[in-house]
């Protein structure tokens, strides 16, 4: 028994060839793909619109009190300084709070919040000289933000909060651990990296999962996912093309373990339980650079070994091409 075709999901593709059958007007098509949300109508626009020069405006006004700060240095007093980054620091929670958490100009006053507590933390080191090294730095902004972060309900908070949490990694490795170019503590830099990248991305898919509407949007774990996929492809490409020696050989087992591990869930979980064509591009893309720096190591410097390497590119992504729109199909098919 077929399915009745009222069951079907309205997909672009669908209403398009309904469109063509002449079972749709071009009004009642254009009607059809406002409705299924494909074509943005004008109250959309209007809070797209709105929400871009909200953010915007935030992050240009924190970068201007900065930068205000920067250049007049030696003109201001310590405590001009602090009255002025305390106030405006002031000034965005109590807006937030005023306005309620709900609205997105409170979450931008927030995010607006956040990044003056980084610009007091550091107008306090530089005023105070307290000796503390970078990484403490980003660190205590973390987590001085960090309450924040959890009632905002937030993406772009969530997202910063990952990212000095990084960065204070990053600053850690260099600082306390030593020189982080010896390649077995370089390779263990980018394999603690990933692993705070999947980490966040799988607790992001989870919680989303359980219907928090804040999570729905798809901007933050395809940033988040992408980012773990280029530490991840990094340290391959490093495996690849260095000679065996007693540091890299330590990762030789455990690095390709992880990437194929990484890759193979990657491509199951956004076909099978959440599609998500960006990811799964994303992880085919970093397949490809390291198949291709694989065959570009063993051509080396002959010539004639080009032409081969360009076939195997253009083999590549041309399957890859051809499985993302099979996927892409089906799931335009699917009910």
């Amino acid at each position: 028994m077929g399915t009745d075709v009222r069951e079907l999901r309205a997909t672009p593709e669908r209403l398009r060839a309904l469109a063509a059958g002449g079972h749709l007007s071009p009004a009642a098509l254009e009607r059809a793909l406002a409705i299924t949300g494909v074509v943005p109508d004008g109250e959309q626009w209007r809070r797209f619109i709105s929400t871009l020069l909200l953010l915007m405006g935030s992050l240009l006004l924190a970068a201007g009190v900065i930068f205000f700060f920067a250049y007049n240095w030696a003109d201001l007093g310590r405590f001009q300084k602090f009255l002025l980054v305390q106030t405006l620091l002031l000034c965005a929670v109590l807006t937030a709070s005023y306005i309620g958490l709900d609205r997105m100009a409170a979450k931008a006053a927030l995010l607006l919040a956040s990044f003056l507590v980084g610009a007091f933390l550091a107008l306090f080191g530089q005023t105070y000289q307290t000796g503390a090294d970078a990484y403490e730095l980003f660190l205590g902004w973390a987590a001085l933000i960090s309450g924040w972060v959890l009632i905002s309900r937030f993406s772009f908070l969530w997202v910063l909060l990952l990212a000095l949490l990084e960065t204070g990694l990053v600053l850690y490795w260099f600082q306390v651990l030593g020189s982080p170019w010896i390649e077995q503590r370089f390779l263990m830099l980018f394999d603690s990296l990933v692993g705070m990248n999947l980490a966040a991305l799988a607790l992001w898919e989870l919680l989303a999962s359980r219907g928090s509407e804040w999570l729905a949007g798809r901007w933050a774990p395809r940033l988040i996912g992408s980012a773990a996929l280029t530490l991840l492809t990094i340290p391959m490409v490093i495996i690849v093309l260095s000679a065996s020696n007693r540091y890299t050989d330590l990762f030789r087992g455990f690095l390709p373990l992880l990437y194929v591990l990484t890759i193979a869930a990657t491509g199951w979980f956004y076909q099978r339980a959440k599609q998500d064509l960006f990811l799964i591009a994303a992880a085919m893309l970093s397949v490809i650079t390291v198949i291709t720096v694989y065959f570009a190591r063993k051509i080396g410097s002959n010539y004639s070994g080009f032409l081969f390497l360009a076939l195997v590119v253009v083999g590549m992504a041309s399957g890859a091409a051809m499985w993302l729109r099979k996927l892409a199909r089906a799931g335009e098919e699917a009910p």
